[in-house]
């Protein structure tokens, strides 16, 4: 992020008119008109909340592009919940396509759209904070196939995809995320979930570029919910990580996989070896399906959990180290709560994923202390198995937060929050959320604690993350 002191803020409502200036008192009606607006870099388009009923795509010319480190944002007001219904739309162009280098798109929902619903391609895009549903194809799709633009270091933060379905396809069109051959290199999902699509969650059938997961969830997918019968070919995988012939290494980090109709996690006959660490698959046909040797590299299992349906199918050249077939046998014991409906919470204001007791574990618990350390964060002698690290209480989890970054004389400042006092405080930061470096360690205070980080400016992107130890 960068402040410009010449940067433009725009405002569209439903109660607006494409006559007006876009002002805060004078607000356009339609998203469209909006992104006609004269747009530079660090420019802001605020979408206040209510329901637009759209006819067209929304996309921006090609001129409209933000710079790394500065993008136009396309927000969410504050607060407030807009929602992008595309029923009235004829054409079979994608709803929110955003195929243009560097910009941020937050707190959207898109839905009923007649293909895609959101489109990413270029350099640097965000999404952050939206939710996809009902499209008739792949809810959010990274790249264009074939010659078009490719993905590149797109960031989708804090998403929902769900309830996505092509017409006549029978299933097999309908995922939650699709990463497929349109992907080129630094792309990262964090903290996003999909359910009840009609293929897969994530497809990445074709993907010859690694992507990075961390945190998100793959929900019962590939079910005939539209009501298909014998036809029906909905794949039902959560976490499809190829297809055949394939040589993209992605690397999934504390993700769940639960309850779909085939796989949990899955190669799909790619030829590439993936990397999971710390994740959980329960009650999916097979958890962790890796059954081909891979020709580039090896699959790798660290520390991860299977609880309910098949726990492996796995290639014999396949490393696992410290996993619960391993180590031990995992019963509804070691769970706090096994009550599914909690994974379809609504998020907090701040498009972050609740905290609650589904799938952590319980003092005692046989999975606790039995890991390897890996360099991510961990409580007490060594890392527990599964996605969620043991907490003395659990909803005491997630309660530090972190205020949105601001820049002063060239530094990012930010304050953290609802800090306890009984540990160190350690401070990370990273430019694409899968390598953290730790910045600054305070010794343990209580309440807030505000940081400066004055070498953020060499830096076009930044993220960070506090740990109270």
């Amino acid at each position: 992020m960068a402040n410009s002191a010449v940067a433009a803020t725009y405002f569209v409502a439903t109660n607006g008119s494409d006559s007006n200036p876009g002002t805060s008192n004078a607000p356009f009606a339609t998203p469209q008109k909006a992104l006609t607006a004269s747009l530079a870099p660090g420019d802001t388009i605020y979408i206040r909340g209510g329901t637009y009923a759209l006819t067209t795509k929304v996309s921006p010319g090609s001129s409209k592009v933000g710079a790394a480190g500065n993008p136009i944002k396309f927000w969410a007001y504050p607060g407030e919940q807009p929602i992008f219904d595309f029923t009235g739309m004829a054409t079979t162009d994608k709803a929110l396509d955003m195929r243009r280098n560097y910009w941020h798109v937050r707190g959207i929902e898109v839905r009923n759209t007649p293909s895609n619903g959101i489109f990413v391609a270029g350099l640097g895009v965000i999404i952050e904070g939206c939710s996809i549903h009902h499209c008739n194809n792949d809810g959010l799709v990274l790249g264009a196939s074939g010659t078009g633009i490719k993905a590149t270091n797109a960031i989708i933060l804090n998403c929902d995809s769900y309830y996505n379905f092509e017409v006549g396809s029978g299933g097999n069109n309908g995922d939650g995320f699709a990463a497929k051959d349109g992907c080129a290199y630094g792309n990262v999902f964090k903290g996003c979930r999909a359910w009840d699509n009609a293929d897969d969650s994530w497809d990445f059938y074709n993907n010859n570029q690694s992507v990075a997961l961390i945190d998100c969830w793959a929900m019962t997918s590939g079910y005939d919910r539209w009501g298909v019968g014998a036809g029906w070919t909905g794949n039902g995988n959560g976490f499809k990580l190829g297809g055949a012939g394939t040589t993209g290494q992605h690397y999934l980090t504390n993700c769940i996989a639960l309850g779909n109709r085939v796989k949990g996690f899955d190669h799909n006959n790619g030829t590439a070896g993936q990397t999971m660490v710390n994740c959980t698959g329960w009650s999916n046909a097979v958890n962790f399906s890796f059954y081909d040797t891979p020709v580039v590299g090896t699959n790798l299992l660290i520390n991860c959990a299977a609880f309910t349906g098949t726990a492996t199918n796995l290639a014999p050249n396949s490393v696992m180290i410290s996993n619960s077939w391993q180590l031990a046998t995992v019963t509804a014991a070691d769970f706090a709560s096994l009550d599914a409906t909690l994974a379809y919470l609504p998020r907090n204001a701040d498009y972050t994923l609740q905290t609650n007791a589904l799938l952590r574990l319980v003092s005692g618990s046989d999975l606790i202390d039995r890991g390897l350390n890996v360099g991510l964060p961990f409580n007490a002698a060594a890392p527990d198995l599964g996605a969620f690290e043991f907490a003395t209480s659990t909803l005491q989890q997630g309660l530090i937060t972190l205020s949105l970054p601001v820049v002063s004389n060239g530094a990012f400042q930010f304050t953290t929050s609802g800090l306890t006092g009984h540990g160190n405080v350690v401070i990370h930061a990273s430019t694409n959320l899968i390598q953290w470096q730790p910045l600054y360690t305070n010794p343990p205070v209580s309440g807030v604690l505000q940081f400066t980080d004055s070498n953020a400016v060499a830096n076009p992107q930044r993220f960070y993350r506090t740990e109270e130890k």
